[in-house]
């Protein structure tokens, strides 16, 4: 910070929370209180340095799913980043040839409830923000359900088009 001129502390950090098996286990302690770090923006993981610290032949199974160490490692670290009120970044997809598998893991986050995903090649940008930035009907969608709450009285639930909303 010195060196580039900015206010020292003024930097936000996103750490890249699991190389190594100690530290996909301490995930959780980002979100105790007494561990406090005010310049934390987001949090994001690693998949393939992480395989490489376990020794795993694979990281997801046949059917495109993360093998079971990740898949504890990626819920840990979105409940932890969402435990914070922090964007939580799911990791890269390192085969950036492949669009269509980055299409489907990208489109998995996002309905997972991750906030966005690591890139490792300029062409994954493109897909990435495609499935991450709203479409002009969730955008409708999400206006109507303000509308609906603030015409509610802002109740802690709503009914609208059969579905069941809480604030």
């Amino acid at each position: 910070e010195q060196r580039a001129g900015v206010p020292t502390g003024s930097t936000e950090i996103m750490p890249l929370v699991s190389e190594t098996a100690r530290s996909a286990l301490t995930i959780p302690a980002y979100a105790d209180p007494a561990n406090h770090l005010p310049r934390l923006a987001a949090l994001t993981w690693g998949a393939e340095d992480l395989a490489a610290a376990l020794g795993a032949m694979r990281k997801r199974k046949a059917n495109g799913q993360w093998s079971d160490s990740f898949r504890l490692v990626r819920a840990n670290l979105l409940l932890t980043a969402r435990a914070l009120n922090i964007p939580a970044i799911d990791t890269l997809m390192a085969d950036f040839r492949n669009l269509d598998g980055l299409k489907t893991a990208a489109r998995a986050a996002y309905e997972d409830g991750f906030s966005g995903m690591l890139a490792i090649h300029p062409d994954q940008v493109p897909v990435i923000n495609e499935i991450y930035t709203p479409s002009a009907d969730t955008i409708a969608q999400a206006k109507r359900l303000i509308d609906a709450f603030k015409a509610a009285g802002n109740a802690g639930v709503i009914s609208m088009d059969g579905q069941m909303y809480d604030q």
